[in-house]
């Protein structure tokens, strides 16, 4: 975590841990966006069909939240809801 102080302000900045989960996960050619969550968006748990194509890729989705679940604690507040909402999934996760 990088710290910079100012008068004005302390500022906590984790980009560089940012950037290793997004490296991790293999996204690193994702397209960002402006909000975490898709407003409006229903979102339901997998079927055995979508469960069996996301073991397949090989990413533990519990894993992936914590690590988000970190940054929504730490220094991204604005993950949280996010982070709440995708933590209902963690048994069922789909794509």
């Amino acid at each position: 975590m990088k710290i910079s102080h100012s008068a004005e302000a302390v500022v906590l900045d984790q980009g560089h841990y940012t950037d290793s989960i997004i490296e991790l996960y293999g996204m690193s050619d994702c397209k960002p966006i402006s909000t975490p969550l898709v407003p409006g968006e229903h979102l339901q748990p997998a079927t055995p069909k979508e469960l069996e194509k996301f073991k397949e890729l090989g990413v533990s989705f519990q894993s992936a939240m914590g690590c988000i679940n970190y940054l929504s604690t730490a220094t991204r507040p604005d993950l949280s809801f996010a982070v709440s909402t995708l933590s209902q999934f963690l048994e069922k996760p789909g794509i």
